[in-house]
């Protein structure tokens, strides 16, 4: 409610992968939880929602890109 309040913008609340969230973003900026299987879930809804040539900055723990297969897995859809 403080958001709407001080911003006058509308505020989407609830889990991010799972939240109805209309039309696409040019940008996103996040530091979600370091738990590998929701980082994944994070980056594949993130991908969804943002339109072609948009740009996603996370903060994310070294091990995500620990292994070739994860990198590899990565770069399918991200410029790492």
């Amino acid at each position: 409610q403080h958001a709407r309040r001080v911003t006058g913008r509308r505020v989407i609340t609830g889990d991010f992968t799972e939240v109805p969230i209309d039309g696409l973003f040019s940008h996103a900026v996040g530091n979600p939880p370091f738990e590998s299987k929701l980082i994944h879930r994070f980056l594949g809804r993130t991908y969804q929602l943002l339109e072609e040539g948009g740009k996603c900055g996370l903060l994310l723990p070294a091990y995500v890109l620990q292994t070739s297969t994860k990198v590899l897995d990565l770069a399918k859809h991200w410029s790492i």
